[in-house]
């Protein structure tokens, strides 16, 4: 998913103008949210240029309001719509999502176990934190929310060294 699991990826307004958009990367956080899990300093240039693009696609295509973006670096999950269809389009991009808005778990499962290092905790996290909605844009919101409380800080940075 792209949420922005306490990412270190730092998203600014700057990164969605119009000639930004110009240039190609693959999604953005998580936040940038979801590499969906976007760790940005602990990504490779390539990954971290990816989810750029992606989000800047996901500008585009939904219309979100970027100030509103750069809340959720914070944790300030905002009820909006837009927001919430920015993150949907992000997972499904990432391909965290599909069509039909299920989650791949396999694919979530392999990006947090190479976090915590511990399956047992990743499951435990993909259990409380896949949540199903009737909207998949619901799906993909609160699960960003649990995502972000659940990745501590401490094992995303732990992968740098």
């Amino acid at each position: 998913m792209i949420c922005s699991l306490n990412s270190q990826l730092t998203i600014r307004p700057d990164h969605f103008t119009q000639k930004s958009t110009i240039m190609q990367a693959l999604a953005v956080l998580l936040v940038i949210s979801f590499i969906g899990l976007s760790v940005a300093t602990v990504l490779s240039p390539e990954v971290q240029a990816k989810i750029l693009s992606i989000g800047k696609k996901c500008v585009e295509e939904t219309g979100v309001d970027v100030s509103k973006l750069l809340e959720l670096q914070t944790g300030n999950f905002v009820e909006d719509q837009k927001v919430k269809e920015h993150l949907l389009c992000m997972s499904k991009k990432s391909g965290a999502q599909k069509e039909n808005g299920d989650f791949d778990e396999d694919l979530i499962r392999k990006t947090l176990i190479d976090i915590s290092k511990d399956p047992a905790k990743t499951d435990e996290i993909i259990k409380k934190c896949m949540i199903k909605k009737p909207l998949p844009e619901d799906s993909t919101f609160e699960s960003c929310k649990c995502l972000y409380g659940e990745v501590p800080k401490e094992e995303i940075m732990a992968l740098k060294e």
